[in-house]
């Protein structure tokens, strides 16, 4: 017998938040390295947002 795993749908929105987060993080990270603290406290702050 094969299993199927289904995601709910508060699952797959879970986890496209968790994603869009993870992007924003790294955003933040670039920006620091070019000085652009603003922008990257910005991006840091959307990254925690998200991850919650």
């Amino acid at each position: 017998m094969t299993s199927v795993f289904i995601m709910s749908r508060w699952e797959i929105e879970s986890k496209r938040w968790m994603e869009d987060a993870l992007e924003d993080l790294n955003v933040a990270r670039d920006l620091l390295q070019l000085n652009h603290f603003a922008a990257s406290c910005f991006h840091s702050q959307q990254a925690a947002e998200k991850s919650t």
